[in-house]
């Protein structure tokens, strides 16, 4: 069975797509960012907990200045 031509270049590309975009991913920048999070210890917050929720805080800060958006749900 022959593919007609239409259909072999787009599986071809999709297939070599990855291997011709590797070089531009290795040559990505890495950037070191520093940020402060804020945790609040009050009734039954425990140090370890803080230190959680400081740390977390800290990541979204990061995240929501490059330009992230964050979205979260809970089912209960």
């Amino acid at each position: 069975m022959t593919i007609p031509i239409k259909l072999r270049v787009p599986r071809l590309l999709f297939l070599l797509l990855p291997l011709l975009l590797s070089p531009l991913m290795a040559l990505a920048e890495t950037k070191t960012v520093v940020e402060e999070g804020v945790a609040y210890i009050g009734n039954g917050i425990t140090v370890e907990d803080a230190q959680k929720v400081a740390i977390n805080d800290a990541r979204i800060k990061v995240l929501n200045g490059m330009g992230a958006f964050i979205e979260s749900s809970k089912k209960s």
